[in-house]
């Protein structure tokens, strides 16, 4: 029997007490290889009620949802309400080396399972816990969902169309965003713990966790428009396909993120420059945002001549970056996603058979990917029982050769960022914050496009946001000298990461297998917009193409919509560059155990794909294209995006159940139509949607929303205001 191939993370052990909180967080680790054991009370974990399910059959093991955050766990029932239960949690906590849960502020430490206790038991343990607003703060018992987190990150004002409602990104992309914080904090305590021994306690609010994994810009951003002789910030406001405009074309849409004069130029040409087109003041981005709707009708004469790939393709000629606008089954059946193998093959004993979304990187010693199914309920429970101390050989290994504890966990560690835009540059941003040496390559030849922002390459705001805690070197890459030098600097760097186009570093010079002849340690992050090992491998492309590319924009509007535009920030870059980091950690755990560097292939429309993995198990497993939310809910009503007084002012709502449903009517005064027996369920609720949003409305529109907002969470209900970046400075929380 072939033996299965370790993954950098292999031989961890991880407690996963998480709901949708924190799922993705031990998904993320059980893809590199760690050991991830799911702890369930007896009636399962809430994700398993989460529709919609395989063959559309409510199962408690066949939630799309659940089977997509949870393959590559092990399961096991406790109930730690009892004290059998906690004594059993607190047997296996002395062989684990993480511990991750949600409950609410207070709760473990009320079941006698809180840090300081646990810590006691296993001195190595790091515990996370992951709650809606953090440990503290005036915040710290309110309530949140998927979509009221949302609306609290500063990005949801961002999303859709100017004028009308602001429309939720598909998936559980706050929940998914502090995941991916949470992972990075995970393993950065794992490999402090290597110096000292010691575990430690993380707190992580999903209120902060979200707006630094989804978008962290919009408070800088809005920090520099209010300085003297600063630019007007463009991207903090619904400007639908203004920035990164929709165009149709003869079989669907593309979008276009010609950002450079150079870009424009390039899109021009593979339209046949047209001489409307030519006019000089068409090339400055601003200009045609101030004139997008001039711009489409012009342009509608002449992309509708052509097909999507055409476009693609001739965009990538040109050097205009152009994405197709993809559905779900677009994208599973892309040649290049083919190519590279991301979709996999997984067997439920279930449900049985059927495509995934794979990890998102491909490691060239050790690889990621899905081992087993997500767990049947209970299904592990005598297996894992039975466990013996095989993470303590972590542990023993970890201190050898250590002479003093460092202040921070990457302390001593180098790291080459060849990074421009978002990605590898906020990649190097938080490797700098955990204590690494990072510096950042560049060169006045050939600028990061985001100092061009600007009239001042010294005072930008989202360059200067994501490239903090860094040195940097200039260097002139096109010559021979200074490609010399930086070879220098590669002999005593212990990470590379870039994200220039495909096959740049190669011309270079300075590619994987050039750069580990001279040092055979390193590590390299690689990260595309498509990945490599495919056809569109040097296809350049920003964070609004990476989304349209994976499917994830054809979700991202109301079923109403003639089109979806998504938002105007640069998602998914923020939250690709938070994988890149936890990609960056496992493999420095690894090399510290082994003494091997390697390479890892990032795709970043890949963690677009894996934000969204449920929605394509609709069609891999139902055989269906899942059609567009908005920001209604399969299981919960009313829940939605309502008006407010005052200017582009909304509150988001979540109602999970009928005695939330009953605190809400008496929170808003007991009106009569909240009254009407059609409403008094969740059923009817949702059988009736469209007059109970009317309605909700209709009260929510007499009220400023910071007073919805608290009325509600007083009453115990989810609601938080849709947060602009002046929002997000005056929030007490």
């Amino acid at each position: 029997m072939k033996r299965k191939q370790e993954g950098a993370l292999t031989g961890y052990r991880v407690l996963d007490l998480a709901d949708s909180r924190g799922a993705y967080c031990a998904k993320l680790l059980a893809d590199l290889g760690a050991d991830v054991i799911k702890v369930e009370g007896p009636e399962g974990d809430p994700g398993r009620k989460i529709p919609p399910f395989a063959g559309d059959a409510p199962h408690i093991d066949k939630s799309l949802y659940f089977l997509y955050r949870n393959a590559n766990k092990r399961g096991i029932t406790l109930d730690l309400e009892t004290g059998e239960g906690r004594v059993t949690l607190q047997s296996l906590v002395k062989t684990a080396d993480v511990l991750v849960e949600n409950s609410p502020p207070g709760h473990m430490a009320a079941l006698g399972l809180g840090y300081p206790v646990l810590k006691e038991i296993n001195l190595g343990l790091v515990m996370a816990s992951i709650t809606e607003f953090g440990q503290s703060g005036p915040y710290r018992d309110y309530r949140g969902s998927n979509l009221v987190d949302f609306a609290l990150s500063g990005v949801m004002i961002t999303s859709g169309f100017p004028g009308k409602t602001p429309c939720m990104m598909p998936g559980s992309p706050a929940y998914d965003a502090t995941s991916a914080v949470a992972a990075i904090s995970i393993l950065a305590a794992l490999y402090h713990r290597a110096a000292n021994g010691a575990g430690q306690y993380i707190d992580i609010s999903v209120h902060e966790a979200s707006r630094i994994g989804l978008y962290p810009w919009p408070v800088s951003n809005y920090s520099y428009n209010i300085s003297p002789g600063s630019l007007p910030t463009i991207l903090e406001t619904r400007l639908g396909p203004m920035a990164y405009p929709i165009y149709p074309c003869k079989d669907g849409f593309i979008r276009v993120a010609a950002l450079a004069p150079r870009q424009w130029d390039g899109l021009v040409r593979l339209l046949g420059s047209p001489k409307v087109l030519l006019m000089p003041e068409w090339r400055e981005l601003f200009y045609r945002v101030g004139n997008a709707e001039d711009l489409y009708a012009i342009m509608l004469e002449f992309t509708t001549k052509f097909t999507m790939l055409d476009l693609f393709e001739a965009g990538h000629r040109e050097g205009a970056p152009v994405a197709m606008l993809s559905t779900i089954k677009d994208f599973v059946n892309n040649p290049h996603t083919k190519a590279r193998k991301f979709f996999v093959e997984v067997n439920h004993p279930i449900v049985g058979k059927a495509l995934y979304p794979g990890p998102p990187y491909k490691w060239s010693l050790t690889p990621a990917g899905i081992r087993r199914p997500a767990p049947r309920l209970g299904e592990h429970n005598k297996e894992v029982l039975r466990l013996e101390h095989t993470s303590q050989r972590i542990r023993q290994m970890s201190s050898v050769g250590e002479n003093r504890t460092p202040r921070f966990p990457l302390e001593g560690i180098r790291v080459l960022s060849f990074g421009t835009g978002a990605v590898v540059p906020d990649c190097g941003k938080i490797l700098g914050e955990l204590g690494a040496d990072v510096i950042k390559i560049e060169s006045r030849e050939n600028l990061d496009m985001m100092r061009t922002i600007g009239m001042d390459i010294n005072n930008i705001a989202g360059f200067n946001e994501s490239n903090r805690n860094k040195r940097s070197f200039g260097v002139n890459l096109r010559t021979e000298s200074g490609r010399e030098i930086v070879k220098r600097l590669i002999r005593m760097s212990d990470v590379l990461a870039e994200n220039f186009r495909g096959g740049v570093m190669k011309n270079f010079g300075l590619d994987y297998e050039s750069v580990r002849r001279i040092n055979p340690e390193i590590i390299y992050l690689s990260s595309q917009g498509y990945g490599g090992g495919g056809p569109y491998s040097d296809f350049q492309a920003y964070g609004p193409l990476l989304s349209s590319a994976s499917g994830m924009l054809s979700l991202w509007c109301f079923p109403d919509d003639p089109y979806p535009v998504g938002s105007s920030a640069p998602l998914p870059d923020h939250i690709a560059s938070k994988h890149l980091v936890v990609a960056a950690l496992a493999a420095l755990d690894y090399r510290r155990r082994t003494g091997k560097g390697q390479f890892v292939d990032m795709a970043q429309t890949e963690v677009a794909a894996n934000l969204i993995g449920e929605r394509y198990l609709e069609y891999t497993i139902n055989n269906r294209v899942p059609k567009p939310l908005g920001n209604r809910s399969l299981y919960a009503a009313p829940q939605g995006c309502y008006p407010c007084k005052g200017e582009d002012s909304w509150c988001a709502i979540t109602v999970f159940n009928d005695d939330e449903w009953h605190r809400f009517c008496q929170a808003i005064g007991n009106p009569l139509w909240a009254r009407d027996p059609k409403f008094a369920n969740t059923q009817g609720r949702l059988e009736n949607i469209e007059e109970l949003d009317r309605l909700v409305g209709e009260w929510t529109a007499t009220h400023d929303a910071s007073e919805v907002m608290e009325t509600l969470q007083r009453a115990g209900v989810a609601a938080g205001i849709v947060q602009h970046a002046s929002d997000t400075l005056d929030d007490p929380q």
